[in-house]
């Protein structure tokens, strides 16, 4: 029988999909389904630096 898949791995790799598009809309995203995710406080302060043009 096949293991479940590791959960923190898929949240990983939506993070890293929203970090290769580089917008406000894909890192916004990641937030709505994951809000609690360790990688939540990276993708919120990456907002904020798209938003202040950096």
């Amino acid at each position: 029988m096949q293991r479940a898949r590791d959960p923190e791995i898929a949240v990983k790799e939506e993070y890293d999909d929203a970090m290769k598009k580089r917008t406000i809309e894909a890192l916004e995203m990641f937030l709505q389904r994951h809000p609690d995710s360790p990688l939540a406080e990276r993708a919120r302060l990456e907002i904020v630096s798209l938003r202040n043009g950096q």
